[in-house]
């Protein structure tokens, strides 16, 4: 694991570090693919890898501004393109693959910036679909480091189908 950064609390450095190299594990895994294998929808999944790369981006962006009442940082049609529940079969658009990677890189950078500036003061209490109840930065931080590994599970397996 990286060197903590002595401007969070160990424990909150520990789950970005992780964040952050699940985010790297998950752009890793795309290189290589084309824009149409993104968008291949395997046999027995529900969802492709772009669906699997905007939704662990729109959940990260929900749970953290949103929650808290802030302005998102992602376009406006991410969240109906890739919010839970949704599926590639309702897209009423196409999204270019290197432009979600790209908000990928950039709001795990933001994410950084945002918490050691402090705008995250508190959360309005979420209870996820797992049972979790997500009220703080710690307890959000720890389910979207979760939550997006789990999803990068998800897309290893479809990886190897497209």
């Amino acid at each position: 694991m990286d060197t903590p950064n002595p401007t969070f609390a160990p424990a909150l450095e520990t789950l970005l570090v992780m964040f952050d190299k699940t985010r790297a594990d998950i752009l890793k895994l795309l290189e290589g693919l084309t824009p149409e294998q993104v968008y291949v929808m395997p046999a027995g999944f529900r969802n492709n890898l772009l669906w699997n790369l905007g939704h662990v981006l729109v959940i990260q962006q929900t749970l953290f501004y949103e929650q808290s009442g802030l302005p998102l940082r992602i376009p406006p049609h991410y969240l109906e393109m890739f919010r839970k529940g949704t599926h590639p079969g309702q897209w009423t658009m196409s999204v270019n693959p290197d432009e979600v990677k790209a908000w990928l890189k950039e709001t795990s950078r933001m994410l950084r910036i945002d918490m050691a500036s402090g705008i995250f003061k508190s959360f309005a209490p979420y209870q996820t679909s797992w049972g979790c109840r997500l009220a703080n930065l710690p307890d959000i931080l720890a389910f979207t480091a979760w939550h997006e590994s789990l999803h990068f599970g998800i897309m290893s397996a479809m990886r190897k189908l497209v």
